[in-house]
């Protein structure tokens, strides 16, 4: 690893100015390859089964009380799908900057049009298959009324559909295959996360404090505005879908990371003991769980995001140190694997309830739907991980990075690119880092 540039010249003691920087955050920019932060791997996995959880308690409501009654008690308290999307958002703004910061910090050309190429290789194999799996409880529909089921599939297929209200908020961006929505709205976030990188660390030049002000203030101001309007289904669709109100949840992910990759964090983290660290992960723990309990002071609208996301927040930098022994626990085998899957299991999951719905299992017993649902959709996705998502990733982006590397090439015939960069941690596989598909 090279020597981290200084915010001082000299080699006295820095003092506490000197470890938060006013003028840049040149240090966070090191054009270095990290490894996997093993936790956050788990986390993916986490994230995927609270949104099981949040459908199998509507499927299994449904089954009992019928498709218009409202879950109520525990079973209620177990609808946390909310709080796991602003995860999931956080956790990718996180993971690509943890990934890509060193890069964007100056781009260029080839990078940004390898990074696009990345990310589509990531998740379109495995939303293609989605689509094609929910397509099949549509064919009818799309027979007895072409233009709205069209008007529903379409947006789903090019992932658009979080941008449109249009016939009602569930018509549209909730429709087809639901949990699509939030790679409608991560495709946007990708769009300008180069522009974002650069902004923040050549436009802004934050210092740390810098960092966790401006998503407080952008989660505050989204709570406030949630607060006030809330209760139609257009808000409904603007703080839950609309991917410009949810990039708040990805930025603060990007900005929790910048502060980590921080030598000042670094260099605190150091002087901690594992014991300190355990008490820490501890009550980052049991942070997230406090609004998870009290999730009925907030109403629905502000539960959407900005009720979880300090907690969040905390949780995922707590653990990105993997100093504790929960992050220990978390960093096993078995946990990291089923992260490692979670992307399929987030994205199939649904279908495969739909089916074993129509079938009437949920009918005979909603406990054993919810059982059957979460033995074969934890096997499927394996089977869809290793023979289909991986081998299709690594084709796309070999195929795809060499096309860039021609269209890109200097006179010499070599592709141009920044002589100070290092190669990718996720450029050859992916699953060797933290990636931002924890859908």
């Amino acid at each position: 690893m090279p020597p981290t540039p200084s915010a001082s010249s000299d080699n006295s003691t820095p003092d506490r100015a000197s470890l938060e920087p006013t003028h840049t955050l040149e240090p966070i920019a090191v054009p270095n390859p990290r490894g996997e932060i093993k936790p956050l791997t788990s986390f993916r996995f986490l994230i995927g089964f609270t949104l099981f959880v949040h459908h199998g308690v509507n499927f299994h409501w449904s089954a009992l009380h019928g498709p218009t009654s409202r879950p109520f008690g525990f079973v209620d308290f177990l609808h946390q799908g909310y709080g796991a999307v602003a995860f999931f958002f956080l956790l990718s703004g996180f993971t690509l900057a943890y990934n890509y910061s060193h890069r964007f910090a100056r781009p260029d050309g080839r990078q940004v049009l390898k990074f696009y190429v990345n990310r589509v290789a990531s998740i379109w194999p495995v939303h293609l298959l989605a689509f094609a799996l929910a397509a099949g409880f549509v064919i009818d529909d799309l027979i007895s009324q072409p233009a709205h089921t069209l008007t529903t599939a379409l947006p789903s297929l090019v992932l658009l559909q979080a941008w449109m209200p249009l016939a009602g908020p569930d018509t549209v961006s909730l429709g087809f295959n639901g949990p699509s929505w939030s790679l409608s709205a991560l495709m946007s976030f990708y769009l300008v996360f180069p522009l974002l990188c650069f902004a923040v660390l050549r436009v802004w030049h934050p210092t740390r404090r810098g960092l966790l002000l401006a998503p407080a203030l952008g989660i505050a101001a989204t709570a406030a505005l949630a607060w006030t309007w809330q209760g139609d289904s257009y808000s409904s669709w603007f703080f839950h879908t609309f991917p410009a109100l949810r990039l708040i949840d990805f930025f603060t992910g990007i900005c929790a990371c910048l502060i980590f990759l921080h030598p000042a964090t670094s260099r605190a983290a150091d002087r901690r003991s594992r014991t300190w660290w355990t008490g820490a992960e501890v009550a980052a723990i049991l942070g997230v769980f406090i609004m998870v309990a009290g999730k009925d002071l907030a109403p629905l609208a502000v539960r959407y995001s900005s009720w979880y996301l300090p907690a969040i927040g905390a949780l995922v930098f707590t653990f990105a140190h993997a100093r504790g022994a929960i992050s220990s626990m978390l960093s096993k085998r078995a946990p990291v694997y089923l992260g490692r899957i979670s992307f399929p299991f987030l994205m199939l999951h649904v279908a495969i309830m739909n089916y074993l719905f129509s079938a009437g299992l949920y009918g005979v017993n909603p406990w054993l739907g919810n059982a059957v649902a979460l033995g074969l959709s934890l096997s499927v996705s394996a089977a869809v991980f290793r023979w289909y998502e991986t081998p299709l990733r690594r084709i796309i982006r070999a195929r795809a990075g060499a096309w860039v590397d021609r269209r890109m090439a200097g006179p010499d015939g070599y592709a141009v690119s920044d002589p100070g960069e290092a190669p990718a941690a996720d450029e050859g596989d992916e699953d060797k880092v933290a990636t931002e598909r924890v859908a």
